[in-house]
């Protein structure tokens, strides 16, 4: 599921690196899930920035690696499942567009990431 309200406001960040970004947070989210649960896509007005976020209901992240989940080739996918490279490039999106990142997660209920860019008001 995907919405974007019109009111969230309008943000300047290069259409491609956020479409790649939104599709790595998505797949990490399917991955987490063992292809079964929900995944929702959605952006929200959050004071004077737009919320984008991937919200996961799969096995959460541990309150260990939370900390570190944005370090370059850090993974808690077994071996041959991921490089450990997309979300230290997500990260690096973000802060270069002048936004934020955080999580949210409890294992066994999965994970919410959130995107947050200034509004651009010209």
């Amino acid at each position: 599921y995907v919405s974007y309200p019109e009111e969230s406001g309008r943000i300047r960040v290069d259409p491609s690196q956020l479409t790649a970004s939104l599709i790595n947070l998505v797949a990490n989210s399917r991955d987490a899930m063992h292809h079964r649960g929900e995944v929702t896509v959605g952006a929200t007005p959050a004071s004077s920035s737009v919320k984008l976020f991937v919200s996961d209901k799969g096995e959460g992240i541990e309150v260990n690696d939370q900390a570190r989940i944005f370090e370059p080739f850090l993974t808690t996918k077994g071996p041959d499942k991921g490089s450990g490279i997309g979300l230290s490039m997500v990260y690096g999106f973000v802060k270069e567009s002048g936004g934020t990142i955080s999580v949210e997660s409890l294992t066994g209920s999965g994970t919410t990431i959130s995107l947050y860019f200034p509004v651009v008001t010209s």
